[in-house]
This record gives C-alpha cells, structure tokens and sequence, in this order.
C-alpha cells in the first residue's frame, strides 16, 4: 500500500487507478466510493483504459457519483475504443438493454464480436443468446450454434450447459447431437454451474429421456445446487426424501456429501473454471 500510494502521488495512471480499486473493494484501507472515483478520474484524464471502465462502473452503479446511465455509455465507450475486453461486453450490454442509450441489436452485436475475437466467453454467450432468442433479429440457430461451439471449445460452463439443453432440443445441425446433450450438462455440472447441476439432477428425477431414474443422484445433485445458491433446489429435495426408502436416502446422503466437497462453484467469477482439469468435454 505505501509503494502503492507513493506512485499515485507521482500521478502513475495505473497506480491511481489500483488505488482506487482498494478503495471501491476497501482492500488495505476503508472502503469509500467517493475516493475511489476520484482516484479514478485522475488516472482516466491520462488517457488510462481501466480506470475509464471503471469510471463507466462508478456511473452504472451510482457508487461515489450520482448513477447516470448515458454518462456510464460515454466512459465505457472510451475504454471499448482502447480495447479493455470487459469494457465491450458491458457496452453491448447496455446496448441490448437499452440503458444509457437506445436498444440497438447490430450495435450489441458489434461490440460483443470485437469483445469475442479475444476469446472472451461472456461475449460468445451473449452473441448465441442474441441469435437463439432472436433478440431484435430473426432467430438464427446455425449462428447460435457456432457460437455455442466456441464457447464451449474454451471451456465455457454457461455455454456447455446451454448447448446442452439446445441438443437436448433437437436443434443441431447433425443426427448424432441429441446424443451429446447429457456430457455437455455433466461437465458444466462438474465445473459448479449451478443451473446445470438443476438440470442434471432433473434429468435424474423424471423419465423425460436424457438419463435414467436415479432418485439418489438426483438428490446429490440437487444438494450441492443448494450449496451452491440454488433457491429451488430444497423443495426437490423433500420431494425426493419423501419417495425413497431410509436405505436409499442414507446412501443419497453419502452421494450428497462427496459431491459437496467435488462440485462447488468457483471461488470466483471464472467461467471456464476447471474446465481443463477434472471438468474436460468431451
């Protein structure tokens, strides 16, 4: 921290914008939005691309300054134009929710593209989600899917998921792809998404045709989806205790308790998180 201060009383742009960081967090210091987007704004004047996305934040959430979307569009752009990925992203986002400025599709799409070019997986996501909902524009599922593939190429458990429940759909382009749907959910499951680990153990609880019956992993799966922040998992889980038998659900239990200490989410916000580890698809 006193290295850290020393460079911004020298007015180094990065370590002004880091020292603002520790105060929007209140990592070292105690946590003051208004210093924090003070901080900020010294290193933005110097032209310092983090620090105008993080301008373009304070202005979004109303942390330190007055929330005011149009203003948060003005910096975010700033910070798109020198290439901050996170920067593109939350544009298109805005773009796509008509915050700040007016809802425009192709705008969204543009920024989301630049943004995917770098393998940024939140982009990819956003880009299939545009092309399978036909958000503003004729629905595309050839788009979506190629998109779709490439998320899940980088390890993506938000798009492994999806695609999953695209396959599970029959809205792949080749016969065999029906066939993939459940190790798409298993390995985003496995990664600690917690709307795969729903569906995974609904696949287990109803003969809808993804997987067998299986009452005991259905309710291991449904446990750590609880763990893990599900709201809708706990009435599944009486649901189940009430249909199997002491044996069944003492070795559920067991199940449940592995699965716990197996599957839980990242410790960050990480979306291919042990993707190339113990969570590889195929």
């Amino acid at each position: 921290m006193k290295e850290l201060e020393k460079q911004a009383k020298q007015g180094k742009p990065s370590a002004l914008s880091e020292l603002g960081f520790c105060y929007e967090s209140g990592q070292g210091v105690n946590k003051s939005y208004e210093k924090s987007f003070a901080l900020y704004s010294e290193s933005a004047k110097q032209g310092y691309g983090i620090a105008q996305f993080n301008i373009g934040n304070a202005y979004r959430h109303g942390r330190g300054v007055t929330l005011n979307y149009q203003k948060a569009v003005e910096w975010y752009h700033k910070a798109a134009e020198q290439n901050i990925i996170r920067s593109q992203v939350v544009l298109g986002n805005m773009y796509i929710n008509g915050q700040g400025v007016p809802m425009d599709t192709n705008k969204a799409i543009e920024w989301y593209t630049k943004a995917a070019k770098y393998n940024n997986t939140a982009a990819m996501n956003n880009l299939w989600n545009i092309y399978s909902d036909g958000t503003g524009i004729p629905t595309d599922n050839k788009r979506a899917e190629d998109w779709y593939l490439k998320a899940v190429n980088l390890g993506s458990m938000s798009a492994r998921n999806s695609l999953g429940a695209f396959y599970g759909r029959g809205l792949g382009r080749h016969p065999g792809d029906q066939d993939k749907a459940l190790q798409l959910v298993e390995a985003s499951a496995c990664q600690g998404y917690v709307q795969a680990q729903m569906n995974l153990a609904s696949f287990y609880m109803e003969n809808d045709g993804e997987a067998p019956i299986d009452y005991k992993k259905s309710y291991a799966w449904y446990y750590i989806a609880s763990i893990n922040g599900s709201k809708n998992a706990e009435s599944e889980l009486n649901w189940l205790t009430r249909k199997m038998s002491n044996k069944e659900l003492i070795d559920a239990k067991k199940m449940a308790t592995e699965y716990s200490q197996k599957y839980r989410s990242s410790p960050i916000e990480n979306d291919t998180y042990k993707s190339q580890t113990e969570c590889r698809y195929p």
